[in-house]
């Protein structure tokens, strides 16, 4: 048999190409050697672009911000068992959406009176035409309970959380609640800041119990009711009058937002020109969830204001303005109630910066005594000069690449300085 020298044959053109590749970059560094004047204005033109990076194009996060890969589905049917969820809700809904094109997983929990279905979108599908899809086959499903809300379909998206604001003191829960209010649309105007959400609190709203006796006495039924409250609970828009001064538009505002509002709501009228209010038959409760919340902050009741980034917003320059608000606020706390910050994400950020500047110097401190003292020093300040010129040119490719300044490309950095 002869013998086999393929791979030698492939080997060699592989050589050549790398050794051509090689020669190319002596040839380019020997003429930039002898063009001092171009290696300069190279060199001014990398510090100046990465400057530009640093400043106006970079975000500052924490962690980077993914694509969300899973689309959810969230139903609520109120006073629903975890089995009637499944049956009703559930079953169908995984059935309508199982055939669907660019579909990887889909699991479902159902819990008392709400359910959640979570579908995870195949490695190179576009999220967002899934949702699309989903949404349509979604709408177009009948057959499900009529009493259960509007379903919610969108994309799950992480809470990209820069600073955590604490309200606690004692206060009702009702008085920290508006204060929470308060202190998230505040936050939410503040500039750099575009999303904002409050936990730790029930949500309030308003409930409507009506007896059966009551209804047998009025000959009316729940159903009745329920349409009177849809029906006159709700703002009206009644068009355009357009007279020779201008256009007046015409709203009928009927929408009712408390207690006092909802008990003066006509459910029945009578040929006398008598009617029935809701006030007379139901008992109107404004106040908050039966479900059982509990969160403490040094043991006292607290409201918690979350406040994350979103786009391009530069987390250090998120928790700067906070702070500066949070200073001007304490002094007008209420009595007994103090804020503070907890889980300051951006201290982690703050830190890296910290470990990557000393790095720097150390580096630095290490390559100027040991070629100052084995070479010269010229040798050793051309070093030292290329190590932050070779960082400017990756802050200014950065914007470019769809990188951002987070815990991973300050620790690449980091080793880079090792």
């Amino acid at each position: 048999n002869p013998p086999r020298t393929g791979s030698r044959r492939s080997a060699a053109p592989r050589e050549e190409r790398q050794g051509q590749a090689i020669g190319q970059m002596n040839a380019m560094i020997a003429w930039f050697a002898r063009n001092s004047v171009a290696a300069n204005l190279l060199m001014v033109f990398i510090i100046l672009m990465g400057i530009n990076g640093i400043v106006n194009r970079l975000p500052v996060e924490v962690f980077p911000d993914f694509a969300p890969d899973e689309v959810e589905i969230r139903v609520t049917y109120r006073g629903a068992t975890p089995e009637q969820m499944e049956e009703s809700i559930v079953i169908p809904l995984e059935n309508a959406i199982a055939d669907l094109p660019g579909i990887e997983e889909i699991q479902s929990s159902a819990s008392e009176g709400s359910c959640r279905i979570e579908v995870e979108v195949e490695s190179g599908r576009d999220p967002r035409g899934v949702l699309d899809d989903v949404k349509s086959r979604v709408d177009a499903i009948s057959g499900l309970p009529e009493n259960i809300e509007p379903p919610i379909v969108k994309l799950e998206e992480s809470l990209h959380e820069v600073v955590t604001l604490i309200l606690h003191g004692d206060m009702s829960e009702y008085d920290l609640y508006k204060l929470g209010e308060r202190v998230r649309d505040e936050v939410g105007r503040l500039d750099g800041v575009s999303r904002v959400v409050m936990r730790g609190l029930r949500n309030y709203e308003i409930s409507i119990e009506v007896s059966e006796q009551v209804l047998r006495e009025h000959d009316l039924t729940l159903q009745e009711v329920a349409d009177a409250v849809n029906s006159s609970a709700v703002d009206i828009p009644g068009g355009i009058i357009r007279a020779a001064n201008g256009e007046l538009l015409v709203r009928t505002e009927g929408r009712a937002f408390d207690r006092a509002a909802f008990e003066k709501i006509t459910v029945k009228g009578s040929e006398d020109g008598s009617h029935l209010t809701l006030g007379e038959i139901a008992n109107v409760t404004d106040a908050f969830e039966e479900n059982r919340v509990v969160m403490r902050f040094n043991g006292k009741r607290c409201a918690v204001v979350h406040v994350a980034r979103t786009g391009d917003q530069n987390a250090l320059k998120i928790e700067h303005t906070v702070k500066e608000y949070m200073d001007k606020l304490m002094p007008h706390l209420p009595e007994g109630v103090s804020m503070d910050i907890w889980n300051n994400r951006a201290d982690i950020i703050k830190k890296r910066l910290v470990t990557l500047n000393d790095s720097a110097f150390v580096g630095i401190g290490c390559i100027i005594v040991l070629l100052g003292l084995f070479l010269r020093p010229g040798v050793a300040f051309w070093v030292c000069l290329g190590v932050p010129i070779a960082f400017m040119g990756a802050f200014a490719m950065m914007p470019y690449l769809g990188v951002t300044i987070n815990l991973f490309t300050l620790y690449g950095f980091i080793l880079v300085l090792g």
